[in-house]
């Protein structure tokens, strides 16, 4: 804001002159400013203050506190939920608006494995006895079961032209699914069988005794080797600790949700890559054809892979 005096003075070169640029000039100002200062009181018309915040700092502070402590109770956080909790006299798109102010995101959550602190430090424990042992110098057999569906995965990926998009048929429960139950072994070989029904604990042994075991002996012969499985329930009944006892079967200890343990579900996803590569399936007998040729695919081309991500 100018002045009055120089206002003043501005206007009193232009009574002389009747020129605005040279009045400009003679002030070495912008002509433009000196057309407003001559024209115009050019005084700033203060602006109205915004309306008051309905949510004060100390409620701030309460937000803060209730996002984090229903996070750490692993409870939905909602407006609403906050606005009833913090006893906030605004509307729920007020507070909506204070919790991105205050730097929260609003977003699907990530899920991940519940593991507990004791579950934390057994891995950890199991994992230094591994390495201890030298774990990988022995023969591990991996194992591990999957839903493969005849509509493929959710997260169907692929480059297409905007204005004409493929479309995938969505039906009822994918279409149908296999479960399919998979063996990897340190010499990079994968076998799968299909498991019908509900699989209990005398399936299971079947499925040791007849297809596992076989397998096994022919590939060690004398030679030692651990054979892994998760904690399933069937995995673990009496019966079928009892079975693998007897059929000399050695396992290890496996700990809780342990998935990324297992290299089993680095294989599922190679083969998933090969079955799903292609159309959807009509019946559940061309999508077992589809496993079982990816399978025969891989052990023919893909040995030497398997093997690097059986020792990293």
């Amino acid at each position: 804001m100018f002045s009055e005096d120089l206002i003043n003075k501005v206007r009193d070169i232009y009574r002389e002159n009747k020129n605005f640029r040279e009045t400009a000039r003679r002030l070495n100002m912008n002509h433009q400013t000196v057309v407003y200062m001559v024209y115009n009181k050019y005084e700033r018309i203060k602006k109205k203050p915004g309306p008051k915040r309905l949510i004060n700092d100390r409620e701030k502070t309460k937000i803060k506190k209730e996002v984090r402590r229903l996070k750490d109770e692993n409870s939905k956080v909602t407006a609403a939920r906050i606005k009833e909790n913090c006893s906030i006299d605004a509307s729920i798109r007020t507070v909506r608006r204070e919790l991105a102010r205050l730097g929260f995101g609003y977003g699907n959550v990530t899920k991940k494995l519940p593991l507990t602190k004791v579950q934390k430090t057994r891995r950890i424990e199991l994992a230094r006895k591994w390495i201890n042992e030298n774990i990988i110098s022995k023969n591990i057999v991996f194992s591990d079961e999957k839903r493969f569906k005849c509509d493929g995965p959710d997260n169907w990926f692929s480059w297409y032209d905007p204005f004409d998009p493929p479309v995938r048929v969505k039906r009822q429960m994918g279409g149908g699914g296999i479960m399919v139950w998979g063996m990897t072994l340190p010499t990079g070989e994968i076998f799968v069988e299909k498991l019908e029904g509900k699989v209990d604990s005398d399936k299971y042994i079947k499925l040791l005794r007849y297809k596992v075991k076989p397998i096994l002996n022919d590939r060690f012969k004398d030679s030692k080797y651990l054979f892994q499985q998760d904690n399933c329930k069937v995995h673990v009944s009496k019966k079928t600790l009892k079975y693998l006892e007897t059929a000399k079967i050695s396992t290890f200890e496996w700990p809780s949700y342990s998935p990324d343990l297992n290299i089993q579900e680095n294989i599922w996803h190679l083969i998933s890559e090969v079955v799903y590569d292609q159309k959807q399936f009509n019946n559940l007998d061309s999508l077992w054809k589809a496993i079982v040729e990816a399978v025969d695919k891989i052990n023919s081309t893909k040995k030497d892979c398997i093997r690097s991500i059986y020792e990293n």
